[in-house]
């Protein structure tokens, strides 16, 4: 599953959509809603590798991956803009 990331500018939380995305102040992290769907929140204090939010083309490191208690159990990365799943990621990348 492919999800284009989405720059966040001040929509309301009611239209909110997957793959939606702000820089934290101070630029400590990212705020995205979750690429799978479930409308869930969450915060990134990964590092920026390339590109930023305001020109389409962020990529983060390390993986995404939403495995604690109550989380939804997404797990991917936010390449070059957009969200990859793992699933999506391993039957794709050439090697």
């Amino acid at each position: 599953m492919n999800t284009p990331m989405i720059h966040w500018q001040g929509e309301r939380m009611a239209d909110w959509k997957p793959g939606l995305i702000r820089q934290e102040d101070g630029g400590t992290g990212h705020h995205y809603v979750c690429p799978c769907g479930c409308n869930r929140v969450y915060f990134a204090p990964h590092a920026v590798v390339s590109g930023s939010v305001e020109t389409g083309d962020l990529t983060l490191t390390p993986s995404l991956f939403h495995n604690a208690p109550g989380c939804c159990g997404w797990h991917g990365w936010l390449r070059d803009g957009v969200f990859e799943s793992v699933e999506t990621a391993w039957h794709t990348r050439t090697w």
